[in-house]
């Protein structure tokens, strides 16, 4: 290692420090504190008493002395071979563990000259399975650096006990994959400047609900193409996100509660916020989610810069349970499959939408048409039909509000709702066919109406229904 040093200049040079074969651990504990920074906190000693002598009485011919410039450090080289960094957070159980190891860094030019500029390359492996590569250059006044990226397979199941903290689900499996190009910049003044160039993808993704122990959501791949994230200002933009191969579990329990809503934690947060009240003493109330005088945000403010192009979806399986009617129904909506194209904050700008599958792989179904959902007249134009769909499927529900079941009959239906200038007109179009209800069902539930006295009303020869009911309306 050659060192240099110039008092006069203010200056530091080292030639190169090198490394090799060096493990460290950095463990958060329980209460939050790092080992670290108790290794070097010195000890409690108490100190001694110094004597303070008066500074002497500037005269006429001394002057302060001039700062001068600001010390400049400089690294020519740095080099570290085959280390390995141990990352453990103990506040969460389990603890969380991030083992970065081999690890490869060399760093040519490093300085705290404002405006200089050096280069580092970094190669690891994070948790045996999962690769990193950094390459780049960096600087110091200021805070600046322009980086590619390149995150292959890292596991995600590593950040599970973050997961607990926010939803009630289980990350069973995942990896994340990144490649692109990440620029970002400390100016003196002003916030900090940000962007992401490239891709971002999490592969062979599962997770469970862990309340009701079964499957909640998992994919074979989601991918993000053509990524231009930018912040100050914000702006988003991606070419496509495709998603292949992905199920879905929603539950809707005993209680009526369904899943969704439930695996936010919400019980957990209020466990919490009862515990913090209990501290704090008797007659304290939980936080209120945004404190009197708190900056609420505008509606009316303008939106970031939003532009998804094209969004796919395939092989698509969402199952459906309902465990509060008795006996419980399932339904399965599969080959789920379809597009999303030009999404925008955009106002001017429509997207199409183009989905289709089947329910239980019989009756198909389509959804399409066209919207917006940032603009604020609504603009919205769906059609949406289904073909075939065998009712008795729905017995249980006809049993619990109708008061009969149902032993045979088709549905196909096509619904078309369109808003102009936040006024809403739409039609639906019911069939029904062969509709023949069953025996009578004792349901507290049940409507008090001769339902069966009006289907036989309104079937016509042929034992066909054929309904037309437009809505309109103003939102």
């Amino acid at each position: 290692m050659l060192f240099r040093s110039d008092l006069a200049a203010r200056r530091v040079v080292v030639g190169s420090v090198a490394g090799k074969a060096t493990r460290f651990a950095l463990v958060r504990d329980k209460d939050g504190s790092l080992n670290a920074m108790r290794l070097a906190a010195a000890p409690d000693t108490p100190a001694r008493p110094v004597a303070v002598k008066p500074a002497p009485r500037p005269t006429g011919a001394s002057r302060p002395a001039s700062p001068g410039p600001d010390w400049q450090v400089e690294v020519k080289r740095l080099a570290l071979d085959d280390w390995g960094l141990r990352l453990e957070d103990r506040t969460l159980a389990p603890a969380v563990v991030l083992n970065v190891e081999p690890l490869g860094l060399t760093v040519d030019g490093l300085s705290t000259a404002r405006g200089s500029k050096a280069s580092l390359k970094l190669q690891a492996a994070v948790n045996k399975r999962g690769r990193v590569g950094v390459a780049g250059s960096i600087g110091l006044a200021p805070l600046a650096a322009a980086l590619d990226l390149d995150l292959r397979t890292v596991d995600l199941g590593m950040l599970q006990p973050y997961v607990t903290e926010q939803v009630n689900i289980a990350i069973t499996r995942g990896n994340a994959s990144a490649r692109g190009r990440l620029v970002f910049e400390q100016p003196p003044v002003g916030g900090a400047k940000a962007a992401y160039r490239g891709s971002f993808t999490i592969a062979d993704f599962a997770s469970v609900d862990k309340l009701n122990a079964a499957d909640f959501l998992k994919w074979k791949s989601l991918n993000f193409a053509g990524m231009d994230l930018r912040l100050s200002p914000l702006s988003i933009s991606i070419d496509e996100i495709a998603l292949a191969d992905f199920y879905t579990r929603l539950i809707l329990n005993a209680q009526g509660g369904l899943n969704l809503r439930e695996i936010t934690a919400q019980q957990a947060r209020e466990a919490k916020d009862k515990q913090l009240a209990e501290a704090r003493g008797p007659g304290s109330k939980p936080p209120s989610p945004l404190a009197p005088g708190a900056a609420r945000a505008d509606p009316s403010a303008p939106l970031p810069p939003i532009l998804v192009k094209r969004v796919t979806v395939q092989g698509g399986n969402i199952a459906f349970s309902d465990r509060f009617v008795r006996p419980n129904y399932d339904v399965n909506l599969t080959g789920m499959g379809g597009s999303l194209t030009g999404l925008s904050s955009d106002p001017s700008t429509i997207a199409s939408l183009d989905l289709r599958g089947k329910v239980d792989d019989s009756a198909p179904v389509t959804v399409a048409g066209s919207f917006n959902p940032f603009r604020q007249d609504k603009a919205l134009d769906i059609r949406a039909a289904i073909t075939d769909f065998e009712l008795s499927g729905v017995s249980t529900y006809s049993a619990k509000y109708v008061g009969y079941g149902i032993e045979k009959g088709k549905l196909s239906a096509e619904l078309n709702y369109k808003v102009v200038d936040r006024r809403l007109t739409a039609s639906n179009q019911v069939f029904l066919d062969q509709l023949t209800f069953g025996e009578a069902v004792d349901s507290p539930d049940a409507l008090k109406l001769p339902v069966t006295l009006a289907v036989a009303l309104l079937k016509n020869s042929r034992g066909e229904i054929d309904l037309n009911l437009p809505i309109g309306g103003s939102l």
